[in-house]
């Protein structure tokens, strides 16, 4: 599994390093969106048929994987290429650097 990891994260690098600068950034969000949820249907059908449980889909469940997988996948995702595109590459490696400091700093506070 962490092999396929490996080349999972590999081809979003090269789809990075040869994306088309006229291509937006929401574009380029979506289609790697659409890209990692049609690789990973397969496996979700295939795990779905062969569980022992069965997976009832209810509102609430419902909802509360739209919110997973909305907020960290593609707002920060989309809200971070969009500030590196505002402040520069530069502060943003800075920030993103400091963001173990700040994790632990926060730990710390709420422990």
């Amino acid at each position: 599994m962490d092999g396929r990891g490996c080349q999972h994260l590999c081809f979003l690098l090269l789809l990075t390093k040869k994306k088309n600068p006229a291509m937006g950034n929401l574009s380029f969000v979506s289609a790697t969106f659409i890209l990692g949820v049609l690789m990973l249907m397969p496996f979700f059908f295939m795990d779905l048929m062969n569980s022992p449980l069965p997976l009832k889909f209810t509102t609430s469940s419902t909802l509360q994987f739209i919110y997973i997988g909305v907020g960290p996948s593609i707002i920060s995702y989309y809200l971070w290429n969009k500030s590196i595109v505002e402040i520069g590459s530069t502060k943003a490696a800075t920030i993103y650097n400091t963001l173990p400091v700040f994790s632990a700093l926060f730990c710390r506070t709420n422990s």
